[in-house]
């Protein structure tokens, strides 16, 4: 395992109904773990971008083993966009690792072809091709997150709840009033370094909810489309 990247980072995502939440709460305070609260719980707010195509919903769908994602995401109860951080995520098989860059100072009203402009000039050359290709407004997201790390330190948890879609793709106005018809669900994330899969798979063996290959962006687009 010394060939690996140490910014690499295995995800393993596990969905359950809401109706399952106290037996999701029971396991972290009983984890093998020992998980505490590493802070406080945030709304998490994303717009996600895709091409004309819509090429990262459908190399998502079809299993591509290398593939590509492009959100910007700002915390906080304000569904307008507000300072935050554009994030590049890659996935090839199971590993992944995100990038990101700060963006500061947006004041951008209510456009998203002000808010794309301002994302392109906060971010370095090396991201243009990126943010060029995908450029395309899909969907904005929003959903309720805790946070919680391992006794080692070395293991992430995170749970989503309460989430909410807003379509992006019909104006140039960005919409955060018409909120689309979503299925409600409860995503347990666990993050770690891959040297560490043996030792997390023994850990969480006892979790009360299905494995996914659960997307969040997925489940957003298929609720508008």
């Amino acid at each position: 395992m010394n060939n690996i990247d140490p910014s690499l980072r295995r995800e393993i995502k596990f969905v359950a109904n809401e109706v399952f939440s106290n037996e999701i709460v029971a396991w972290i305070a009983t984890s093998k773990l020992f998980l505490h609260k590493q802070f406080q719980d945030r709304t998490v707010n994303n717009i996600y971008y895709d091409t004309y195509k819509y090429d990262a919903y459908t190399d998502n769908l079809d299993g591509i083993s290398k593939r590509t994602k492009l959100r910007y995401r700002w915390y906080g109860q304000s569904l307008a966009p507000c300072d935050g951080q554009l994030e590049l995520k890659k996935r090839e098989n199971t590993f992944g690792f995100k990038k990101t860059q700060i963006v500061k100072g947006l004041n951008i009203s209510n456009s998203h072809r002000l808010l794309s402009l301002a994302l392109r000039s906060s971010v370095p050359n090396s991201w243009l091709p990126f943010v060029d290709y995908y450029s395309e407004p899909v969907i904005l997201n929003r959903y309720r997150r805790s946070y919680y790390l391992s006794k080692c330190k070395q293991v992430r948890v995170t749970v989503d709840r309460e989430h909410s879609v807003f379509d992006q793709r019909l104006s140039n106005i960005i919409n955060i009033s018409k909120k689309s018809n979503t299925v409600q669900y409860i995503i347990l994330e666990v993050k770690f370094h891959p040297d560490l899969t043996e030792y997390v798979s023994e850990m969480i063996a006892d979790i009360p909810m299905r494995i996914s290959r659960n997307s969040k962006y997925i489940n957003s687009v298929n609720s508008v489309l």
